[in-house]
């Protein structure tokens, strides 16, 4: 899981070495933080249930999110946190998930960790020796770009997709013909 830490480390490396002089490397870093949660909840947003749903499904491993965290009747002002359960040899009934989730606070919401391997096994994968040819298109944005992810539709490096001297520059205000491209797989 990408936690709060990383994305604070890679926006300070984003900003360190993409604008290292800039007074707006604040307010860079900041929309960085932004995109990359915003990238990660588009990614998982459907992959949710509500915490009222009760898991039906036998012997799975549950994520759950909890907002506060209670012992018995007492609430105790701790931060919001993730637990794991597995709904066994016969699933969850409403009793018992309701036992489940009383014993940690409030359940706002779960996920099958299953559905989650699923999810990012769909992400594109290349053979090791499988070759690709991509052709420079001019278009502005990212969508349908070969560096572009599916979930936040930009690339590692807006400005770059691969390190050292073999840069493929996208941005019409780095390329020396002044037009945005993206690249697109060529299909043989």
């Amino acid at each position: 899981m990408i936690d709060d830490k990383k994305i604070e480390e890679a926006a300070r490396y984003y900003c360190n070495n993409r604008y290292p002089a800039s007074q707006d490397a604040p307010f860079i870093a900041e929309g960085f933080r932004h995109g990359a949660k915003w990238g990660i909840n588009e990614f998982i947003k459907d992959l949710w249930h509500d915490g009222e749903e009760v898991p039906k499904e036998k012997n799975k491993s549950v994520l759950m999110w909890f907002e506060s965290y209670s012992v018995g009747e007492r609430e105790l002002d701790n931060d919001e946190y993730y637990d794991l359960c597995n709904t066994g040899k016969d699933g969850y009934d409403e009793d018992t998930w309701k036992m489940i989730c009383d014993e940690g606070g409030w359940c706002s919401k779960w996920l099958y960790l299953d559905d989650l391997q699923e999810r990012r096994q769909t992400m594109k994968e290349l053979k090791v020796g499988e070759k690709v040819t991509i052709e420079a298109v001019e278009q502005e944005g990212c969508d349908g770009c070969f560096f572009s992810s599916d979930m936040n539709h930009t690339c590692n490096d807006p400005y770059k997709n691969n390190e050292g001297d073999d840069m493929f520059e996208c941005r019409k205000s780095r390329r020396s013909d002044r037009k945005d491209i993206i690249f697109k797989e060529v299909k043989e």
